[in-house]
């Protein structure tokens, strides 16, 4: 039976207390026991009452369950919170889904008005309207206004990204804080060093585990990059260079905008190069890049053929890239010898307006390049059927869709990690980076990252390390495989192989996890609208990766 059907919302009834509760059972919640509660005592009485038989994974539905406020830590907030400093609405969250789990139903949830700080009760509040709206919708994310996060927050901006790499491959999220350096200093890439800049930014990545660099990432600036592989005119280097993942990161660390982020990449790409495996694997296999630059208050698209390049300004509408030269004739900036190459090596004739994708794209490319045209138009269409109005939510929908191939599963390749980004205009208000850290975002929750004080990295989504011994420092490299599964990747997987096995039950799994990743969304708008203290942004990923996890298990 669906889950969605099973709950209705029924108003509190002014004579009678609450039903007492049946003896406790193992759950993260408290039993309240007590014959005393009445309407009265009660800040809120919100019954969810099963009209109709149990449902076929739950069969067992005997508990009455409620939420005792009377038993607080030290913030005021219920008992089952406790953990972690700044508790917060995520917490709760994984509570009740525990309830779910072990075969209780939820029947209400009570808050006594004279234990509950008045300085808290908010965080009571938040929690029954979410609870009241999923009432209403059943586990689904829950659709943002057109014109943003909030009614009253217009969104200027958004990026999203996310990697089609080999289907084996582990995508880790890391966090790097801002440093200072010595002069002097160099700084070990892959597979090359370089001079160090003398400051980094602090920097969120989504990366393969296995490199030093980054499919796509965000700086403290609001600085978003992600790149793309492409194949051009122009040969790809064998030797070691830099690898496009390592100019994401090089950028993000280095650029507090988007258009400086593109002068460090062309920068480094005229005095490094570009080149060097691109997988995880003995067999050698390279490309050239493509990049997504944005920051609050402009977009960039950067796309390169060795050490030459153009760039394109976006200045309105929607753009997106996928293993495509896309920058034809209109060109904001470019490499000043690009159409000397061209002209001397007969991709162009000299005469007419310069195209760079009609002059660089290979006679014949590569399957991959001609199989991606599909993906290409198809986020096209799906970015301009919103007129405008994308939201996270809209994003998050287009980075799902399997039949356009945006969201990839074939058996080589597949979306290993996918990302989502916030960039308001309004300098005042902070961005919002939602990740994945597991694959298949049509199966995955989005988690949300803000840079703020206090971050420490999450070391549930980053994975083991090897040291000199790491496959990739050794020679020859990738002689060996090892075990890069971080304890969300592991868990992700585990959960994906029993929704298989069971589809009832999966399905209703997938569901919950919809409904964790709308519970984020509220909370971003709780940050907005400064309900929650920017003391406890710092733990706010961490919060969301470890009650993912525990849904899991």
């Amino acid at each position: 039976m669906d889950c969605r059907r099973t709950f209705s919302v029924h108003p509190p009834e002014a004579e009678s207390g609450a039903p007492e509760a049946s003896s406790p059972q193992t759950s993260p919640l408290s039993v309240v026991s007590d014959p005393e509660i009445s309407p009265q005592h009660v800040d809120v009485l919100l019954p969810f009452c099963c009209e109709e038989a149990p449902i076929a994974h739950l069969p067992t539905i005997t508990t009455t369950t409620y939420l005792d406020t009377s038993q607080q830590d030290d913030t005021g907030l219920p008992s089952p919170t406790r953990g972690r400093s700044g508790k917060r609405l995520t917490n709760i969250f994984s509570s009740m889904f525990s309830c779910f789990r072990s075969r209780d139903r939820v029947v209400a949830l009570v808050g006594k008005a004279d234990t509950l700080p008045a300085a808290k009760r908010g965080w009571l509040q938040r929690f029954l309207r979410c609870f009241r709206r999923t009432s209403r919708k059943g586990f689904t994310v829950r659709a943002l206004p057109s014109t943003g996060l909030l009614p009253d927050l217009e969104l200027k901006k958004g990026w999203l990204n996310h990697p089609d790499r080999p289907r084996d491959e582990v995508q880790e999220v890391v966090y790097y804080p801002a440093a200072s350096h010595a002069p002097g200093d160099t700084v070990e890439c892959t597979y090359t060093s370089i001079p160090q800049a003398e400051h980094t930014h602090a920097v969120v990545l989504s990366r393969p585990a296995w490199l030093w660099g980054a499919e796509m990432g965000a700086n403290e600036h609001g600085v978003c990059v992600g790149n793309e592989a492409v194949w051009t005119r122009e040969p790809v280097s064998p030797e070691d260079a830099l690898l496009g993942m390592d100019l994401v990161r090089l950028a993000l660390e280095r650029a507090d905008s988007a258009w400086a982020a593109v002068t460090v990449i062309t920068d480094l790409l005229e005095q490094h190069g570009q080149g060097g495996a691109c997988r995880e694997d003995p067999e050698h296999f390279s490309y050239h890049n493509t990049f997504l630059l944005a920051d609050r208050q402009e977009a960039w698209v950067l796309e390169t053929a060795g050490k030459l390049w153009a760039a394109q300004k976006i200045t309105e509408g929607v753009k997106n890239i996928s293993n495509q030269l896309t920058i034809g004739t209109e060109i904001s900036a470019e490499h000043p010898e690009l159409r000397s190459v061209a002209q001397s090596q007969g991709w162009w004739s000299g005469e007419g307006e310069f195209s760079f994708t009609a002059a660089f794209t290979p006679d014949n490319p590569p399957a991959r390049m001609e199989l991606a045209k599909q993906r290409y138009k198809g986020g096209t269409a799906l970015l301009q059927e919103q007129d405008g109005s994308v939201t996270a939510e809209v994003m998050m929908n287009i980075l799902r869709d399997k039949p356009s191939g945006i969201c990839m599963d074939s058996e080589g390749f597949r979306t290993t990690g996918s990302m989502v980004s916030i960039l308001p205009r309004d300098a005042s208000m902070p961005c919002v980076h939602f990740f994945t850290a597991t694959p298949d975002p049509s199966r995955s929750v989005f988690k949300p990252f803000i840079f703020s004080e206090g971050i420490s990295p999450v070391t549930l989504v980053m994975s083991p390390q090897y040291g000199p011994d790491d496959p990739v420092r050794t020679q020859p490299r990738f002689q060996l495989k090892v075990d890069r599964k971080h304890e969300l990747y592991k868990a992700h997987q585990a959960a994906l192989a029993g929704m298989e096995e069971n589809l009832d039950a999966g399905g209703s799994l997938q569901e919950t996890m919809r409904f964790l990743e709308s519970q984020c969304l509220e909370e971003i708008e709780a940050m907005l609208r400064g309900e929650v203290e920017g003391q406890e942004l710092g733990d706010l990923f961490f919060d969301c990766v470890d009650t993912e996890i525990k849904f899991y298990q």
